[in-house]
């Protein structure tokens, strides 16, 4: 075969007629496929093929860099030394004119949102009527914008089958209070034109300073901003995601096959751990160029009027990053998250699923990394567990747990050691899911197709 260098022929006689060519490996089309083919990642996120030199040479400097931040890790655990907390939790107004719901009601719902809901729906209702419109209209009021506003939020007292069912005059199902406040016709008409935002001034499509919210941003700036002007919460903070119910269009509804409803719009929300209340909220509205960053910019986003104070802010795992924690760090805001064994720059040794030292971990048993003042645990429950903090921890930090575990074909009960970060993570992150167990309890029975209504009406 030495002889057959570079391109041959071969000829096994003419009546054949059977010619063998031989090529070089690096001129086959297929092996440089195979050889230069991109990785899924790179290929679902749109990036181009590189060449094998180029692959190679990221693949040392990625090795280089796992490398570097596994030695970063150390098995010494150390307390870090807590930062200052000065804020004092409570109402921030005076309270010795709240003497009724109406107004605790009223500190969130101020004088700029009423008149922000007053000369939109008047607008709006200028607009959309013509010269056909049979039926009498007058602009509504500040007063009748409450009485409309109130009827809706008795709604969820007094739940009927449908809205026409609150004014029935049929004594099984009637109720006196709504007609006694505003007829079905004025109330219908007001739902029918409501509005938060002038549609003359939406932005171009095009434009960069196109707001997919625009419809109700206006509306959701003021009320956020008077949620957390009014009340100063207390020091641990929740971060979750809510689902607000909605199957009709809008391109960016999602399907979030955990959550009850499934379908709807995704809002970002941080509320206190404690008392559920709701501090802020975002909504997203879909993939954008950074997706990557996505969890960063929601947990910032939300957190942006508490950072800097020495605030706890608990997360799921789908807002881990190092990177995340290292900035919240400089922001003097403490952080604590369960985390997802694939992430990037954590000590694979303890968090890898199929790391010997993961394998072999007892139930109880707990593994500790630590750099700087950013602590990673596993511990080993019924499967390994990973939690990374800020906040102040150690080794020493414990509490029992109860389980049932089979013995001897019967089931006992046991106590298991658990790491004291996990059990500040289960006991301070359900704040999201008491503010939104609340919001069910009063479901209003409000079904439409236009989605800034559902958000309004949530």
């Amino acid at each position: 075969m030495a002889a057959l260098q570079g391109d041959a022929v071969l000829h096994f006689g003419d009546q054949n007629n059977v010619e063998i060519q031989f090529i070089d490996e690096e001129d086959f089309p297929l092996a440089s496929i195979i050889e230069h083919q991109a990785s899924d990642e790179k290929f679902h996120s749109g990036a181009s093929e590189l060449s094998s030199e180029n692959s190679s040479e990221e693949s040392e400097e990625e090795d280089n860099e796992v490398e570097s931040d596994e030695e970063h890790w150390s098995r010494e655990v150390e307390r870090r030394v807590d930062i200052d907390f000065g804020e004092e939790p409570g109402i921030n107004v005076s309270t010795r004119n709240l003497k009724s719901c109406l107004d605790y009601f009223e500190l969130r719902f101020t004088q700029e949102v009423w008149q922000l809901l007053v000369s939109q729906t008047n607008i709006y209702a200028e607009q959309k009527r013509g010269s056909a419109e049979s039926s009498v209209w007058y602009p509504v009021t500040e007063s009748e914008m409450k009485a409309w506003i109130s009827l809706y939020l008795n709604m969820g007292l007094v739940t009927k089958p449908n809205l026409n069912c609150h004014w029935s005059t049929d004594p099984v199902l009637s109720s006196p209070f709504f007609p006694s406040l505003m007829s079905r016709t004025r109330f219908f008409q007001i739902l029918w034109y409501l509005h938060f935002a002038d549609n003359n001034h939406a932005p171009p499509r095009d434009s960069t300073d196109y707001n997919k919210l625009y419809k109700i941003q206006p509306f959701l700036d003021l009320v956020m901003a008077s949620c957390h002007n009014v009340y100063t919460p207390e020091r641990k903070l929740a971060i979750d995601e809510t689902l607000i119910k909605f199957k009709g269009k809008v391109h960016f509804r999602q399907f979030i096959p955990i959550k009850p409803g499934r379908f709807g719009i995704k809002a970002f929300t941080l509320a206190g751990s404690t008392s559920g209340y709701v501090l802020n909220s975002k909504i997203y509205t879909g993939k954008e160029n950074d997706e990557l960053q996505k969890g960063r910019k929601a947990v910032m986003s939300v957190l942006q009027p508490y950072l800097d104070k020495g605030f706890y802010a608990f997360m799921d795992n789908y807002y881990t990053s190092v990177a995340l924690f290292e900035e919240l760090e400089e922001r003097k805001t403490l952080a604590c998250v369960t985390v997802q064994s694939n992430r990037v720059a954590l000590p694979r040794e303890i968090c890898g699923v199929k790391e010997k030292a993961v394998k072999d971990l007892k139930r109880g048993k707990c593994l500790y990394r630590q750099k700087g003042n950013l602590t990673c645990v596993t511990w080993r429950d019924r499967k390994p567990v990973s939690v990374l903090a800020t906040l102040p921890t150690s080794t020493t930090d414990s509490s029992s747990v109860q389980r049932s575990v089979k013995v001897n074909g019967k089931w006992e009960k046991k106590q298991f050691f658990r790491p004291g970060v996990i059990d500040l993570h289960n006991t301070y992150m359900g704040g999201v899911d008491v503010s939104d167990q609340r919001t069910i309890a009063y479901a209003r029975l409000m079904k439409g197709s236009v989605w800034y209504y559902k958000v309004l009406f949530i």
